[in-house]
């Protein structure tokens, strides 16, 4: 799937920031300033704590946030259009279509009083009238799925078999882009297993990009190229999959790492992670994990950290800032 990497990304998001005004003093930022790349046919998992921002960020991605949520600054270019700027109309023509979204907890999205079927040509007649009679039937085979159950109401299907519908939904008009938000949250760890791997086969089967946000570590590790930590709203860390788990550079990702089993080595304690998520009306000022970081020393609540290159990887952490022990280069400057 690396070979893809080449040229420009499919999906570019820079400076992205989204603020809720709660009608308090000041506006909770529930993502702040960030950038992320997604090239053709690159799965991207987006990982952290509940609250951290990430649902928020595809919300904010696929232009679906209502208020009191609102993109403040920043562009989410797509196949290089300014979503940030279009028209709802023209944004209707593109979702779906060009790029689909599967929600958390998509199984109760479906309609529960009208048949698979009959939503499924409901998006259709919305989207593309020319799409082939046999298409509703082709993606439920796809997700495996018989094509007897477009006949069949919600509430007749497993919470598996709803999540999958959901997914065939979003390959309707086999999209280059699929945005996923803790698509397996509700489903048993087999159930979760085998429709990762299903969204794998297809993903290289039919080519698309995934970004697929989930707070289960050991559920991305196996089927992500790329991968996004994010903490209070910032990325904290992003790099190559593989790069950040064999050598992770941000002490949160070291303890969302230490917090789940390995299950081969030697047996380790589960360290996890002290503390909770700040709240992000008042985030703590400096590093936003320096109250609960366990490498923090005197300049953590007192200088912000940009992200900078370590290695294969870019972590938001003075222990990489320059003069630092293990210096290393700021990356905003490089990157813009």
């Amino acid at each position: 799937m690396h070979g893809h990497i080449e040229g420009k990304p499919i999906l570019e998001v820079r400076d992205l920031t989204v603020e809720y005004d709660t009608g308090g003093d000041r506006p909770v930022v529930a993502v702040d300033s960030v950038d992320l790349d997604v090239h053709a046919g690159e799965f991207v998992g987006v990982v952290g704590e509940s609250g951290c921002g990430k649902s928020t960020l595809l919300f904010a991605i696929a232009q679906l946030l209502s208020p009191p949520a609102a993109i403040t600054s920043g562009d989410v270019r797509f196949q290089g259009q300014n979503l940030v700027a279009m028209s709802e109309k023209k944004l209707a023509a593109l979702r779906w279509r060009d790029f689909s979204v599967v929600m958390q907890s998509a199984m109760n999205a479906l309609n529960p009083v009208t048949s698979i079927g009959t939503q499924f040509r409901d998006a259709i007649m919305a989207h593309d009238e020319a799409v082939a009679d046999d298409r509703p039937a082709e993606v439920m085979r796809l997700v495996g799925i018989d094509p007897i159950h477009l006949k069949s109401y919600p509430h007749q299907l497993s919470g598996g078999m709803r999540q999958r519908a959901m997914i065939a939904m979003a390959l309707l008009f086999t999209p280059d882009l699929i945005i996923m938000d803790e698509p397996t949250s509700a489903l048993d760890v087999v159930a979760q297993r085998s429709l990762m791997v299903q969204i794998k086969e297809l993903q290289q089967q039919l080519g698309f990009a995934v970004v697929f946000v989930t707070h289960d570590m050991s559920l991305i590790s196996h089927f992500s190229d790329q991968l996004v930590v994010m903490y209070a709203g910032q990325v904290v860390e992003l790099g190559a999959t593989r790069a950040v788990f064999d050598h992770p550079a941000h002490p949160y990702s070291k303890g969302l790492l230490d917090a789940f089993p390995s299950i081969r080595g030697p047996k380790v304690p589960l360290i996890g992670i002290p503390g909770s998520p700040p709240n992000l009306a008042h985030p703590p000022s400096g590093c936003r994990f320096n109250p609960r970081c366990p490498e923090v020393f005197a300049d953590c609540p007192k200088v912000e950290p940009e992200l900078y290159q370590v290695g294969a990887v870019q972590a938001r952490c003075l222990l990489h800032a320059p003069g630092a022990a293990t210096a290393a280069e700021p990356v905003q400057e490089a990157r813009s």
